[in-house]
């Protein structure tokens, strides 16, 4: 009896580490905050060969992404999130100012006409909030292979279109 429940106990703790490890990492990174590291990862090698970068404020609270694998001075991040002055405005979240800066980033809802006209800027989003023909460079990827984020470059010419 004892060896059955042992048994028993083992094929549930496989398939919990199976579902764990493997399942829920392809099907549910959409729901798990899945790609800042990534998207934040690659600005932070190619930001100074632009102008600007706008980040969609569909990446929820991405400032905070920036500031961390940005490896930014905490001294630095707190002098400029204090012009913010979000809870003045009386909002409650950071996002819902309609833009805010912190470095080089700006955080501001994606205009899918005046954004792309902007000169050789990098615009981060999710992949609904692009026109077809936008000059991707680079793709971020959820485990599935689904697309997770865009960045997309406007070039010199300011137009972001193949």
């Amino acid at each position: 009896m004892v060896w059955l429940i042992v048994f028993v106990f083992g094929v549930n703790f496989a398939f919990f580490l199976e579902d764990y490890f493997i399942q829920q990492p392809a099907q549910k990174a959409s729901d798990m905050v899945y790609g800042p590291r990534e998207v934040f990862g690659y600005l932070e090698s190619v930001k100074n060969d632009y102008s600007g970068i706008i980040v969609s404020k569909s990446i929820s609270e991405a400032h905070i992404y920036a500031a961390f694998y940005g490896m930014m001075n905490p001294k630095d991040y707190q002098d400029q999130t204090e012009k913010w002055n979000f809870g003045e405005s009386g909002l409650v979240w950071v996002d819902q100012m309609p833009e805010y800066k912190l470095g080089e980033y700006t955080f501001k809802s994606i205009d899918r006409v005046l954004d792309l006209q902007r000169e050789n800027y990098l615009l981060i989003g999710r992949p609904g909030e692009f026109r077809e023909d936008v000059n991707v460079e680079k793709i971020i990827y959820f485990p599935n292979q689904q697309s997770a984020f865009w960045i997309v470059s406007t070039g010199a010419n300011g137009l972001a279109r193949l």
